[in-house]
């Protein structure tokens, strides 16, 4: 019970982390100037880390056997 307990924090929280660590690098990156192709790939990197944090929170729990 506890390990079940455990891996869905630890999953939100790292999909939280995530999503602020990529916002934050991907702004300090185009505070200094960025081509239109690094932006290209930071936009992909946000959009994939708030995926991934919306799939976490949203994708329905497995049936239990």
């Amino acid at each position: 019970m506890l390990k079940l307990l455990t891996a869905g924090v630890v999953s939100e929280y790292a999909s939280c982390a995530a999503v602020i660590l990529t916002s934050t690098l991907v702004g300090a990156y185009a505070a200094q100037g960025m081509t239109p192709a690094q932006w290209l790939g930071g936009l992909a990197a946000v959009g994939g880390a708030i995926a991934w944090a919306v799939i976490v929170r949203v994708w329905p729990a497995a049936p239990a056997a």
